[in-house]
């Protein structure tokens, strides 16, 4: 029985190897400073007072968006956005806008 398990083991590490690791999405902390102004000013169109705390951009499949902590109203919350400004739909981000 552990023989099998020990082969059965070690193809699975093979197979993993051959098909290569998987396509994770890159993501990096960038500079408030750094986001491009089209995002910030989104932001705080849609969100007017919030602080932004961080920012992140992240590029997965090819497609780059930026993920944004924010306050606003005494919450926290993560919101996404498209390098054209455009927001995302997150559950946080609906109900930030239902507290407008």
């Amino acid at each position: 029985m552990h023989s099998r398990f020990r082969g059965l083991a070690a193809f699975a590490a093979l197979a993993l190897w051959l098909v290569g690791p998987p396509a994770w999405a890159k993501e990096e902390e960038i500079p408030l400073d750094k986001l491009p102004k089209v995002v910030v000013d989104a932001l705080k169109a849609k969100f007017p007072g919030a602080k932004l705390l961080e920012a992140y951009k992240e590029t997965e499949d090819g497609k780059t968006t930026y993920e944004v902590n924010l306050e606003y109203k005494e919450q926290e919350f993560d919101v996404s956005l498209t390098p054209a400004g455009k927001i995302m739909v997150h559950p946080e981000t609906a109900y930030l806008e239902s507290r407008r």
